[in-house]
């Protein structure tokens, strides 16, 4: 229950700055248009923590759809979809102890082990500048959001390392199990960015982004891999808002 208390306060708190930033109000923002943006975005994700152990650094897609709300204030719809790229697992040991009354202590390595994961999302932002922009400028701003994300983490090809006898044995018999963790979780996100607005209806925008999500992966100690909870990465940012009348 204490992931379950963890999730709704961050639940609680992220959508309230959403709400502020979506509702805040500026001098001038009846006589401003409302416009819809379109924005894609390549991204690198760095995963942090336990999951850094499991995942490299990968390359992600993400698509908005943006709502200006005043001239400082824009809410963002996002999906965003990621395939992680294994760390290298095929290359960790355990060391085995072979249950005959002596640790030998010998290192094993399962190369045929490997670590398969996707994320995918969809969540709200709420963005906030730190000065009302018009073309040419370069405007920084804040921005957090929430949502869920689902994801799949599945392992195999590890080599069962209690096992007792004189030889590891590498046949199908004396592999461990292959396990699969997937769900959809709560997710917080927070970052930092700016943009460039080359014209009224264009701009370049770049961003850095911290994402907490409420799921775990189980721990494989034997090869010095904690649970994962939460699942935590971090988003290098880089695109386009393209916006409509």
């Amino acid at each position: 229950m204490k992931g379950t208390g963890v999730a709704m306060s961050g639940f609680r708190s992220v959508l309230g700055v959403v709400l502020l930033l979506g509702f805040a109000s500026t001098p001038g923002v009846e006589a401003q248009e409302s416009r819809y943006g379109l924005s894609i975005y390549g991204s690198m994700l760095q995963p942090v923590g336990p999951l850094k152990g499991w995942y490299n650094i990968s390359p992600t897609f993400i698509g908005q759809l943006t709502y200006v709300v005043s001239d400082r204030t824009m809410t963002e719809v996002e999906f965003h979809y990621t395939m992680l790229s294994d760390a290298g697992l095929d290359g960790r040991d355990f060391v085995w102890h072979n249950g005959l009354g002596a640790a030998n202590g010998s290192r094993v390595k399962s190369p045929g082990a490997k670590a398969d994961m996707w994320i995918a999302s969809l969540l709200v932002n709420g963005m906030r500048t730190f000065k009302p922009d018009e073309a040419g400028q370069t405007v920084p701003y804040i921005v957090a959001g929430i949502g869920f994300y689902k994801y799949n983490h599945e392992v195999s090809g590890l080599i069962w390392p209690g096992q007792v006898g004189n030889q590891i044995k590498t046949d199908a018999q004396s592999m461990l199990e292959p396990t699969q963790d997937t769900d959809a979780a709560l997710s917080i996100n927070t970052g930092l960015g700016f943009y460039h607005r080359t014209s009224e209806r264009f701009l370049i925008d770049f961003r850095l982004r911290w994402n907490v999500l409420m799921g775990e992966l189980r721990p494989y100690e034997d090869w010095g891999l904690k649970k994962t909870f939460p699942i935590q990465c971090l988003n290098l940012m880089v695109g386009f808002k393209y916006f409509l009348n």
